[in-house]
């Protein structure tokens, strides 16, 4: 059940599309109870790789002493990741 809710695969925006750096193309997915992760496409100023996405991840621990959030490595907060995580905490 808590698989489901944040699985959520919504094709409106360009980072939930199946990609190399977001295979499920989930908002946020679970990788273990409590521990999720957000992938996004990235592709960095350097010259030589402005055109590759190297890939960008957020890793999102639910903290069980205080059921608040552990915030890693933040990529883009975007309105359906902000969704999901006030819904997770």
């Amino acid at each position: 059940m808590i698989v489901q809710l944040f699985l959520l695969a919504t094709l409106a925006s360009s980072y939930n599309l199946p990609r190399w750096s977001n295979p499920s193309g989930s908002v946020l997915r679970q990788l273990r109870p409590n521990v999720y992760v957000a992938e996004r496409e990235f592709y960095p100023s350097v010259p030589l790789l402005k055109k590759t996405d190297v890939g960008g991840k957020m890793a999102v621990l639910k903290l069980s002493s205080t059921g608040g959030l552990l915030v890693h490595s933040s990529v883009e907060l975007t309105p359906a990741l902000k969704s999901v995580l006030l819904r997770t905490s």
